[in-house]
């Protein structure tokens, strides 16, 4: 269950090697140069903890420069310390990550990118030989002027011991005690949440929510270990991780543990549903968007353009019918006590709008309180029109309200979305 992992990024300066990032012998994806005519390895870059994610080459020369590995950050190991010197001097222009975006043919000037989680993304024309930046445009003027809500990393240990990694926005200009809390649960679940501007965070943080966003077990660029603890762990530890996360918060002093929100679509959207079935205790409500109530229902409609990818579900999921029942939310809709708001895409193929459907029905039946919303024109990825994602957030906005007190906009006129209730 190792599931080890390689690609190629390049030849070497010579051409007689090749460059690889891979997991094989090792926890985590590192850099290995390989000659193509002894078979002899050399490793260029590894973390024991962390993937590489970003690999620095002279596009001229074919040269290393640095090898990246996204951890609380995107971290840069120089192996060129006249690319490193660059950076160092980047790096008092501007906050954010930096990355070289393009260059010209002699190196000497580069398209620079700064990404930040409290600014838009801005791009700088840099002359190394001169030393000096000089701003081109940010993606979004707007936002230049406008108080955004930092993002921190952070972490915490599980229940079992184990060290969960994830990321904590506070609403900026609001006490940093006894806040309400929404803890958001990215996608995949073989992806993770990164430190980088994510404007549905910055909403709710406007909102005057504290947003955690915790990259559970399950998750990647923390090496194999850390995404194999997840392997048929849905239902289990991957909820804990949650739990242990809101419960980290609140020990903080941070969050308020009557006022606790947990959300997410697609994965996050069936830990939403989990969560309040197998853990009903510990969250205030839920929203799931495009959420698999039923895991043998979600083999049993996976798309044909799903299949190579079975097998991954199969190891990491399960695959027994009897054991994907039992950490299916449908099977303990009668253990839901708090309101759920369930957002689905009617033409979503990957999780079928029938997994919504029962969902509701069951919780009816049993008197629970749910709100379900179905979008007519749109996906599994996304909200489909435009118009749709303002509603989306619009019903989002309201929920949170009504169940956790924070500051809520009255709906304008594309922003009403009653006539989605189903």
């Amino acid at each position: 269950m190792n599931s080890d992992l390689t690609g190629i990024v390049g030849f070497t300066a010579d051409e007689t090697g090749i460059l690889l990032v891979t997991s094989v012998g090792a926890n985590a994806e590192r850099l290995v140069e390989v000659n193509l005519r002894t078979g002899e390895r050399k490793i260029l870059g590894e973390d024991s903890n962390f993937d590489v994610t970003g690999v620095m080459i002279n596009p001229r020369t074919s040269t290393l420069e640095a090898v990246g590995y996204d951890k609380e950050r995107m971290t840069w190991i120089f192996t060129d310390k006249g690319i490193q010197a660059d950076f160092d001097y980047l790096r008092t222009i501007r906050e954010g990550d930096i990355w070289i975006r393009s260059r010209d043919r002699s190196g000497t000037i580069w398209l620079v990118k700064y990404a930040a989680t409290n600014s838009p993304t801005t791009y700088f024309l840099y002359n190394r030989s001169a030393r000096k930046a000089s701003f081109l445009f940010s993606e979004d003027p707007k936002l230049e002027n406008t108080v955004l809500a930092p993002k921190t990393p952070i972490q915490f240990k599980a229940l079992d011991g184990m060290t969960i990694y994830g990321y904590l926005t506070l609403p900026p200009g609001v006490p940093a005690r006894g806040l309400p809390l929404v803890v958001m649960v990215h996608g995949g679940p073989w992806t993770r949440d990164e430190w980088e501007l994510d404007f549905p965070v910055q909403l709710l943080a406007n909102r005057s929510y504290a947003v955690l966003q915790v990259n559970f077990r399950g998750s990647t660029g923390y090496g194999k270990a850390y995404q194999n603890a997840g392997n048929l762990e849905w239902g289990g530890k991957v909820i804990q991780d949650f739990v242990d996360g809101k419960n980290w918060a609140v020990a903080q002093g941070l969050a308020n543990p009557k006022r606790v929100s947990i959300m997410g679509g697609s994965f996050g959207g069936y830990a939403t549903l989990a969560a309040l079935a197998f853990r009903p205790e510990e969250f205030s409500c839920g929203i799931a968007i495009n959420a698999s109530s039923d895991l043998n229902l979600l083999m049993a409609t996976m798309p044909s353009y799903w299949t190579v990818s079975r097998a991954r579900f199969e190891m990491r999921m399960g695959k027994d019918p009897e054991f994907l029942k039992q950490i299916s939310p449908l099977t303990r809709a009668d253990q839901v006590v708090s309101p759920l708001l369930l957002i689905h895409n009617a033409n979503d193929v990957r999780v079928t709008k029938e997994h919504s459907d029962r969902m509701a029905a069951a919780l009816r039946e049993r008197g629970k309180d749910v709100t379900y919303m179905l979008f007519p024109d749109a996906g599994h990825v996304s909200a489909g029109i435009p118009i749709n994602f303002l509603r989306r957030w619009a019903a989002i906005e309201a929920f949170l309200g009504k169940h956790l007190g924070g500051r809520v906009e009255p709906p304008g006129e594309n922003e009403k979305w009653e006539a989605l209730l189903k």
